[in-house]
């Protein structure tokens, strides 16, 4: 067998170098650290076992159910769908835009009313071991409309209408995670109809699943 001459013998050691340095270290760490390997002239990005931000780890809903018991009395609920992305560690919740409609027109005879409105929330959060705290930023619009029944012309004859703007972004509810992790899910309630649980009220439920599809080594 010929004899390698000096050059050929430099560039299969340089050769073997590189593929040495690309199995042992990834990418970052060559990139990094080219003062200590100056042979490397460029890198091959190593595939890594971790979870991308792309995918959830958990997927689920946050219902709002909303209530009036007094006249006139509705019962209504919408449903954000959840997902929550583990980015950097932290899980990060995200919900679709829900929009929960009532519209109720009732009378004892003397008197009418007609509640008409919406409300749209469009949650967001984040989640740890233990809890999920979330802000689910509802906004809306509610036109309340009040008649008096008239017994000479045996009409109702309408007093006042007006709007008033439904604005609860201020408020943030702490969801209990293994609670949300069961069947029933966590629930948090809250008086919304005249300050009194009397007069109606409503409740959050954030209800959390495993992403199926989600695979991580680090989690």
């Amino acid at each position: 067998m010929a004899k390698l001459n000096l050059s050929q013998q430099v560039g299969r050691l340089a050769t073997l170098l590189y593929f040495l340095t690309v199995l042992f270290f990834p990418a970052s760490t060559i990139a990094s650290n080219q003062e200590k390997f100056p042979w490397i002239l460029f890198s091959v990005p190593r595939f890594q076992s971790s979870q991308n931000d792309t995918t959830s780890k958990y997927i689920g809903t946050l219902n709002l159910h909303l209530t009036s018991n007094l006249m006139p009395t509705f019962d209504e609920s919408a449903t954000s769908d959840i997902q929550v992305i583990i980015t950097g560690g932290v899980g990060i919740l995200t919900g679709t835009t829900a929009t929960l409609r009532y519209d109720t027109d009732e009378n004892n005879g003397d008197g009418r009313i007609r509640r008409n409105g919406y409300i749209d929330f469009t949650p967001t959060g984040t989640c740890n071991d233990n809890v999920c705290v979330v802000a689910p930023m509802p906004m809306g619009l509610e036109t309340l409309t009040y008649w008096a029944w008239d017994d000479e012309t045996k009409t109702w004859l309408e007093f006042y209408n007006i709007n008033i703007p439904i604005n609860w972004t201020d408020s943030t509810y702490s969801f209990d995670k293994s609670e949300a992790l069961t069947i029933d899910g966590a629930s948090i309630g809250f008086n919304a109809v005249g300050g009194s649980e009397y007069a109606g009220g409503g409740s959050w439920t954030l209800h959390l699943t495993t992403n199926p599809n989600y695979k991580s080594s680090s989690d």
